[in-house]
């Protein structure tokens, strides 16, 4: 669990960098995923650690701590496994069927990892366990995960979200059926 917190550490503080370096810098739109366009398939390895604003970086930082913490705990590999298959496999969703605009965030990540949350207990047929996650997962998170599949803002990438939900549902699942 150790190296996971170190990985989410210095993550969040490339994340912290480059919003530092968008207030100069166009970083966001060069290194954001612009849909369907081929010279930018590049950028699915780098749009989650590039926000829109301050508002935007400090509003995944909670949540991606809070469930990579809590995946960290339930099984260590799962957490580095729904990282990257979510941000290559969720990126080129998101590359793919994206409207338009450009697509960035760690919010792909942060419902990877809800997901993965989600999944790893049925997946495991510990359904005790698993009835308990979505318990909490929707005492706590069912709003704000619910909203941010929604576009109540105008400006809310809801391809990004879903895609990393369904990735991280699938990474979990696989990972609690021994895969």
């Amino acid at each position: 669990m150790r190296e996971n917190m170190r990985t989410m550490i210095m993550l969040s503080i490339s994340m912290f960098v480059l919003q530092l370096l968008s207030m100069v810098f166009p970083v966001n739109y060069m290194l954001g995923v612009h849909p369907r366009e081929l010279t930018d398939i590049w950028a699915i390895a780098t749009m989650h650690i590039v926000h829109g604003s301050w508002a935007h970086y400090i509003g995944n930082m909670f949540p991606f701590f809070i469930f990579g913490a809590w995946l960290s705990f339930i099984n260590k590999e799962l957490f580095v496994k729904t990282l990257i298959f979510s941000a290559f496999a969720g990126g080129f969703l998101v590359w793919l069927f994206s409207s338009g605009g450009v697509v960035f965030g760690a919010s792909l990540w942060v419902y990877a990892l809800a997901g993965a949350i989600l999944s790893y207990f049925f997946g495991a047929r510990q359904y005790i366990k698993a009835v308990i996650v979505v318990c909490l997962l929707g005492m706590y998170w069912a709003i704000p995960l619910v909203m941010g599949l929604l576009d109540f803002f105008g400006n809310t990438s809801i391809v990004g979200h879903a895609s990393g939900l369904v990735t991280g549902l699938y990474i979990g699942y696989k990972t609690g059926r021994g895969f």
